[in-house]
């Protein structure tokens, strides 16, 4: 009798549309939300031990940690720069491949930028604020520049020139 009541109450429920195909989207959803909280926490793992590191974000979404080597034998290049008047002050940083760069702005006026596009850097610039970024691993000259309106054009650009080792 027991067994009769247990198929009973099972068939109400399956004609009830208590089906695990429609249990399907929640289940699915809590599964997405765990592969992004485990994603998320080996990122910060990741982040919380490497000394520079470059986000990739492939097709799939998938977030990519890689670790950029950075010279520790090189001391970390010190500027301290000022933007005002449509120019930055010095125009050119000179450092080592894969040396680590902080560019601290002294006086500032009116609201600018720090771009460096071979490197994905874009920082507002504030007076007293530090912008932390490793050297490209490549020889050559980057611009940057400040791309808040005719900054750009009205020559606030410099030349961070790299050389190797």
């Amino acid at each position: 009798m027991k067994r009769f009541g247990l198929v009973v109450l099972l068939l109400v429920l399956a004609g009830a549309g208590c089906s695990s195909e429609e249990m399907r989207p929640a289940i699915e959803q809590e599964n997405s939300n765990q592969v992004i909280q485990n994603s998320t926490n080996a990122l910060t793992e990741q982040l919380e031990t490497a000394t520079a590191v470059e986000i990739v974000v492939d097709g799939d979404g998938e977030f990519n940690v890689q670790q950029i080597e950075t010279d520790q034998t090189l001391p970390v290049k010190k500027v301290n720069m000022t933007a005002r008047n449509s120019k930055f002050e010095p125009a050119s940083i000179a450092t080592q491949v894969n040396q680590r760069v902080e560019v601290t702005f002294g006086e500032t006026s009116g609201t600018h930028t720090f771009v460096v596009d071979a490197l994905g850097v874009s920082e507002t610039v504030k007076a007293g604020e530090t912008i932390q970024f490793v050297s490209p691993a490549k020889a050559g000259s980057y611009e940057f520049y400040s791309n808040i309106g005719n900054d750009q054009v009205d020559g606030m650009v410099g030349v961070l020139h790299v050389k190797e080792l």
